[in-house]
């Protein structure tokens, strides 16, 4: 069934469109970053041009895992070359216009296709993914030199029960630590991103863990962040990306996440 929703939204299914197995170091990798021809494929079923403004949101009531393929979906337009004033998220999501006193609908529209190509987005941010290759080079120079942790930090967001997990890394206590809020301050609204000056109070007062020894996580050091997909990650790249304005390159996912690297064990 249809849920209702924004007038004029058109659905890009992610858990479908947004990720791939693809091969990539020992063998195929689930929930991988989409190929160009993949991503066009999207842009152009959506009627994306180069005047779009993509603004993504979810249903009301949606799940956490609703929430985090949004994010995915975020970081994906992100990574193709679509800059922050291209992508957006509406902060509550369907939620939020319906607070707002807003229609919703369960009119279905049909796009009309374009033949748009991420290649007219002229750049790659490929600074926003991390591949396995890469992730070796990092995690090799920090056992080397552990002083990179001055300016480096790397964050599982899978709980700090998470084990095994990339070493030197930080654990957080779950993948939503500080995305508290809800729509109308109601548990069965969708999640609020908090603002700037709220997130960085929570990072300094919300701990994480480094092994065994609780520490915080800085707003202003460059981070990798992953998961066990890299989809429950996804959150962590807004807050860094869309929420604090990270310079790029200084907030990273690592694709694929622990479901690649533990096979290198």
């Amino acid at each position: 069934t249809t849920k209702k929703h924004i007038p004029d939204a058109v659905l890009l299914d992610a858990p479908a469109e947004v990720t791939v197995t693809r091969e990539e170091g020992l063998g195929p990798t689930i929930q991988m970053m989409l190929s160009g021809p993949r991503m066009d494929a999207i842009v152009q079923r959506l009627g994306i041009d180069g005047s779009t403004t993509v603004v993504l949101t979810v249903p009301r009531g949606s799940t956490d895992l609703e929430f985090w393929q949004m994010s995915v979906a975020y970081w994906t337009f992100r990574y193709w070359g679509f800059s922050r004033d291209r992508i957006k998220i509406l902060n509550g999501g369907d939620d939020a216009w319906d607070v707002a006193g807003r229609p919703l609908t369960d009119a279905i529209l049909v796009p009309t296709p374009s033949t748009y190509s991420v290649t007219q987005n002229k750049v790659l941010k490929d600074v926003l993914r991390v591949s396995v290759g890469e992730m070796l080079g990092y995690v090799d120079a920090i056992n080397r030199d552990r002083s990179l942790l001055n300016t480096w930090q790397l964050i599982e967001v899978r709980g700090y029960t998470t084990s095994p997990y990339l070493a030197n890394s930080y654990r957080q206590a779950n993948a939503n630590q500080f995305i508290t809020d809800r729509v109308n301050g109601e548990a069965t609204r969708n999640r609020l991103y908090p603002d700037r000056t709220t997130l960085i109070s929570r990072m300094a007062a919300s701990p994480v863990l480094d092994g065994a020894a609780q520490t915080f996580l800085s707003p202003n050091k460059k981070t990798i962040a992953m998961c066990f997909t890299s989809t429950s990650a996804s959150p962590t790249f807004v807050l860094f990306d869309a929420v604090l304005g990270a310079p790029e390159g200084d907030i990273m996912m690592y694709d694929a996440s622990a479901s690649q690297w533990n096979n290198y064990t």
